[in-house]
């Protein structure tokens, strides 16, 4: 590929990128405000953020967030010596494995929220932690999809291809907002959870499945857990997965210390998180997403 050419594919991805990052950026803006007018700010949307607790902490552990470092160069390394169908048996292998692994963490964090929820938020009184556990269990299959759908998004980057996958946030936050705007006025917060997981499975999970078949994808599923591409994959992971784990302290110290403060202190340390990272998703993320596969 010629330079200017390389620059060109390079500056239109992180257009498309970028674009899809600053409108589900803008979306979450939304949410919030959605999430303010329909209950406003105070113990309820409290248990609302301090329940995201436990799934995000699974999705940082697992590095779900940055499976274009992890396994994309393991695809390419592959394609590019001209052995796809290897890369095609790994990305199998990670699909099934870490799927498996999601499924046992979910089914983990289901039985011991109520013992997590007296750590994520130990000064909230025993109706606000009832709430926060109820909230937990329902939002804690989403990770799945996340992480299954992170995967299928990996692939289709590889590929060079860069619509579909940026389009799931757009749909994750879209569907929340229509959860939190049809069903809050019946069933409170629970609405937006609601949104949560139908806007994993729609747009992280469903919708990544059409992009990697319109790719090529080929999926069979298999356990072969020394192939030198999955043993590659786990030594590229391991350390971001650490780093990441040790990242979501920060979102637990903040609910940890918020929950002993007055009511709606973490909603509103939630709206400044979400302020905070607009520049460094919208741009870094952006320009870094694009970019990777063609290094």
């Amino acid at each position: 590929m010629s330079q200017p050419s390389f620059h060109r594919r390079v500056v239109a991805s992180t257009a498309i990128v970028m674009a899809g990052i600053l409108l589900s950026r803008i979306l979450g803006f939304v949410r919030e405000w959605v999430v303010a007018h329909q209950v406003g700010s105070n113990a309820v949307t409290d248990a609302y953020y301090a329940a995201f607790t436990l799934p995000d902490f699974l999705n940082y552990l697992v590095a779900g967030a940055s499976l274009s470092v992890t396994f994309i160069p393991v695809f390419t390394k592959y394609a590019a010596e001209g052995r796809e169908d290897e890369g095609w048996h790994v990305f199998s292998t990670v699909m099934t494995f870490m799927g498996l692994l999601l499924v046992a963490f979910v089914l983990a964090g289901e039985v011991f929220a109520p013992q997590l929820a007296r750590l994520i938020a130990p000064g909230f009184s025993p109706e606000e932690k009832t709430r926060v556990i109820f909230l937990t269990r329902l939002m804690l299959p989403a990770q799945f999809c996340f992480y299954e759908g992170s995967i299928l998004s990996a692939i289709q980057y590889a590929k060079g291809r860069f619509v579909v996958p940026s389009l799931a946030p757009v749909v994750y936050n879209v569907m929340i907002i229509l959860g939190g705007w049809l069903l809050a006025s019946r069933i409170g917060m629970t609405g937006f959870a609601v949104g949560v997981v139908v806007g994993a499975l729609a747009g992280n999970f469903l919708l990544q499945v059409y992009g990697a078949v319109t790719v090529g994808a080929r999926f069979n599923p298999n356990l072969n857990l020394l192939h030198p591409g999955f043993r590659l994959f786990v030594r590229l992971s391991v350390p971001i997965m650490l780093a990441l784990s040790l990242a979501f302290t920060d979102d637990w110290i903040i609910r940890w210390f918020g929950s002993y403060l007055q009511p709606a202190s973490i909603t509103w340390l939630s709206y400044a998180k979400t302020l905070m990272r607009v520049p460094l998703g919208v741009v870094g993320q952006g320009v870094g997403v694009a970019s990777f596969p063609f290094l």
